[in-house]
């Protein structure tokens, strides 16, 4: 039962950290890209404006939020399987109802 939990705690760890990394990258792309025709080498996108005015509080709150969000889907996506309280067709507490899918009493 231990290792069902520490499992799925690492689990959550690992998918929250990736989320947040992919979010961030997710967001600095938005904001690269936004408002403009998605020209790679526009010299005046958001971020790029940003920066040259020394105005870093806007953009790390919108990567905050990207990063945020990024884990917050990536947890949230989990399958229902990896969680610890799944009960599969063969993880029962009752010794008799241990059968496999295709044996069925009658």
């Amino acid at each position: 039962m231990h290792v069902k939990w520490s499992n799925y705690a690492l689990t959550l760890f690992v998918r929250s950290v990736c989320g947040a990394v992919v979010g961030l990258l997710a967001g600095l792309g938005l904001a690269f890209f936004a408002g403009g025709n998605g020209k790679i080498h526009r010299a005046h996108s958001p971020l790029v404006e940003l920066i040259q005015q020394e105005r870093y509080r806007p953009l790390l709150i919108w990567l905050g939020v990207a990063g945020v969000a990024g884990a917050v889907i990536s947890v949230a996506s989990i399958p229902r399987w990896q969680t610890p309280w799944y009960k599969g067709v063969l993880d029962s507490d009752d010794p008799d109802k241990k059968t496999e899918p295709n044996q069925r009493t009658q």
